[in-house]
């Protein structure tokens, strides 16, 4: 069984006007975020029973398709004073699927990540 939907009422809820989330099923659940006319995501972190209150987390990683260049595809993490704790760049794999992840330790110090798309915006 195969089927798309696109969650609208995600990008609405986040604040993120411009934001495509497709959920595809073969089996298995899929999702992809894909920022629209802008090649950056910001990843806030909040506590899951009550989104209003910030949280901090110890790591954070994704799974990246087609990367085709090296130093252009990349995630920053920053501290809840909006001081970058790290910048690592994703290793290209054309045509497949690369992950980067950066753990922290047994404490919490991530409240946000900026995810940079390579160089040109999504259309």
């Amino acid at each position: 069984m195969e089927f798309s939907h696109i969650i609208d009422e995600f990008a609405k809820d986040n604040n993120y006007p411009h934001f495509k989330v497709e959920l595809e099923k073969n089996y298995d659940v899929e999702m992809k975020l894909e920022p629209f006319d802008d090649n950056e995501i910001i990843v806030s972190f909040v506590d899951p029973g009550d989104v209003s209150n910030t949280a901090l987390v110890s790591g954070f990683g994704a799974v990246f398709v087609d990367v085709d260049y090296d130093g252009l595809t990349k995630v920053e993490y920053f501290d809840s004073l909006g001081c970058q704790l790290a910048e690592k760049h994703v290793e290209p794999n054309p045509n497949g699927l690369s992950f980067l992840g950066v753990n922290f330790g047994d404490e919490a110090v991530v409240a946000h990540v900026r995810i940079t798309l390579g160089n040109l915006s999504m259309e």
